[in-house]
């Protein structure tokens, strides 16, 4: 098994996990994380690979209720498919409900707080006809307000661009 593993024919499943999107998803400040805030709901975002293929499975858990949430899907795509993945911080300017635009997007309902100049970094895995965005970071735009930083993206970020980058074709 061991021998497997040095090869890189078997890997560690990668996690990401990070609040679900907004408007539906609020932030709560929270005594067992320090200055921190928790989710009411978080996105998880499994990613398995293998030589040739990405499995990826994506759900929603409620932390409120402790339930997954019905919606979830599980994919698997080819290294040679795969048309993007990155980590973006954006800004969540705008108010919860309020519609996307190119410079801002709508941020999250702080349940004890109204943030301002707040920024959220995003991993996001693109392929033809989807998208998985899972936002593993929430903090004021100077950085000195960081709130939440509940997955580090790059380690998947890093695996899955040596898996591209070795696929053939």
């Amino acid at each position: 098994m061991e021998e497997l593993r040095s090869t890189g024919r078997i890997t560690d499943p990668l996690v990401i996990v990070g609040p679900a999107n907004p408007p539906r998803t609020k932030l709560v400040r929270h005594h067992r994380v320090g200055e921190g805030y928790i989710a009411s709901r978080y996105t998880v975002f499994v990613v398995c690979m293998a030589d040739q293929k990405l499995g990826a499975y994506r759900t929603t858990l409620n932390s409120i209720t402790g339930v997954r949430e019905p919606e979830e899907q599980t994919s698997e795509y080819r290294y040679r498919d795969i048309v993007s993945v990155n980590v973006k911080t954006v800004r969540l300017d705008l108010p919860p409900g309020a519609q996307k635009t190119e410079d801002a997007e709508p941020t999250y309902a702080f349940v004890d707080a109204q943030e301002k100049n707040t920024v959220a970094e995003r991993f996001t895995l693109v392929v033809p006809g989807d998208r998985f965005t899972v936002t593993t970071k929430v903090s004021t735009e100077d950085g000195r307000g960081s709130r939440i930083d509940f997955s580090k993206a790059d380690r998947a970020l890093a695996a899955i661009r040596r898996r591209i980058a070795a696929a053939p074709g």
